[in-house]
Order: structure tokens, then sequence, then C-alpha cells
């Protein structure tokens, strides 16, 4: 299971963390890989979460294929197998009264979009505004004041949907196009700042898991250089990256015998 995942090109987080944990001989890393769901290959933890399955795949072997267990069928009762060849006897034959049938209203198009969404932006309860570019600031306070047009156009519209005039059925048009018109112009802003958010947290994601891959590979060098030397202050270095390299979920090893 470990190199069928490894060797797929759309592998996701989430299977290789189920793979892990499954395949793991220590909850030591559990809490920096819980961290997150489902990410990217190039954020850290992807980076990481690859190492470790390599590592047991090396050292340990691949995990066997998850079998299904069939459940056998219930045994057929001693009853049921007597009468294999009886008639079985029908139960008797009762009347119901017929009720009169409830007429159900089925919502027409202008009640659907009297419902306003309850989708949220990706970047929502996670972007500070201050952070936005100018355009998409003004796009951002454009969408509060679209937030309370559409929410007493939802008022009007619930007003004008209880009365039957032809005055108020062409209102009720009106405000249904006016509605879907500033919906999808909110609906653009949100997708215009998703996609800079997005595009910011990639990018942000892969430098900072191109910064700590060099920290490790420059730790190891060190180490590498530096671990039978016998002076404190050269101990106390070595120490330091040990320390680091275990934080980080990599195991050090010596290339050199003693």
């Amino acid at each position: 299971m470990i190199k069928k995942w490894l060797n797929d090109k759309n592998r996701r987080y989430s299977d290789g963390l189920n793979i892990y944990n499954r395949a793991k001989k220590s909850a030591a890393k559990d809490k920096f890989f819980a961290q997150v769901q489902e990410v990217p290959s190039s954020d850290i933890h992807f980076i990481y979460l690859e190492r470790e399955l390599r590592y047991i795949l090396r050292v340990y072997g691949d995990l066997p294929p998850v079998k299904t267990v069939q459940e056998p069928p219930p045994p057929l009762s001693r009853s049921l197998a007597a009468s294999d060849k009886k008639t079985p006897s029908l139960p008797p034959i009762v009347v119901k009264p017929i009720l009169p049938v409830k007429t159900v209203h089925a919502p027409s198009d202008v009640e659907t979009v009297l419902a306003p969404s309850t989708n949220k932006p990706k970047f929502f309860d996670r972007l500070d505004p201050n952070t936005l570019p100018d355009d998409l600031r003004q796009l951002y306070e454009e969408n509060k004041t679209l937030n309370r047009d559409i929410s007493a156009l939802h008022v009007n519209l619930k007003h004008y949907a209880t009365l039957k005039t032809p005055e108020a059925i062409k209102k009720r048009q009106e405000i249904k196009e006016l509605l879907l018109q500033k919906t999808e112009h909110k609906n653009k802003n949100y997708e215009a700042i998703d996609s800079w958010y997005n595009s910011v947290s990639v990018r942000s994601r892969s430098r900072a898991a191109s910064d700590l891959i060099k920290q490790i590979k420059a730790a190891e060098r060190y180490l590498q250089r530096n671990f039978q030397k016998t002076d404190p202050e050269t101990i106390n270095k070595c120490n330091q990256r040990k320390q680091f390299l275990i934080e980080n979920g990599v195991p050090w090893k010596s290339s050199k015998t003693k």
C-alpha cells in the first residue's frame, strides 16, 4: 500500500496519512501530521509524510492491502427450511379507509431565490482584510454593501410573495432579477479574493517548505563533519542540530564509523 501511494502521481495527503497511521511505529509525529487535513504536495506536512513512509517502506517493508471480509449470510431458520415446498399462508387483507390527500406546495423559482445562500468563501474567517491589495480590498468592502442590499431584497421579496395581485407578481420578478444580479456580483468578488488568497497561501507554504529543507540539509552536513569532535562547544552545537532534526521528524545516523 505504501509503494502504491508513493507511485501515484495524484496521491492525496489524507490517503497517505491513513496508511501512515497503520504502519507507524511511534506516535511521536501524530500531532504534527494532524495539523492539516488536505494539503498540496509542496506543503511541509506532505513532504515529511512522504519521507516517513519511504523510511518505513525501506526498513520495515510494505503493508499488505486491506482485505474486505464478507460476512456469511445468516443461517436459514428451521421453520423456513422445512417449508420450502409448502405454500406460505398469506396474511389477512386489511382494508384501510381512504384519507384525503394533502396538497404539498412546491416552491416556485421566486421562493427558491428567497432562501439566502449559506456558502462562505474559502478564505472566510482566515483572512485579515488589511493584507489585501487595494483593488481586492475595495471588492471586500463592496461586498459588505452588497450583503446589506441582498438582505433587504429578501425581506421585500418575502413581503410581495404573500400578495397575488398582478402588480405584486411584477414586483416580485423585478426583485428576483435584481437579487440574482447582486448575488452574482458578490460571488465574483469573492472568487477574485479567493483566488488571490489561495495563490498567496501556496507560495507561502512552498517557500516555508523550501527554507526548512535547506535548514535540515545544513544540520545534517554539520553533524556529518563534526559529530566526532570532542570539544564542548562543538558537542553543544551538534546536540542542538540533532534536537532540531528530531523536532522535524528527521532521524539522523552517521555514515562514518567511529
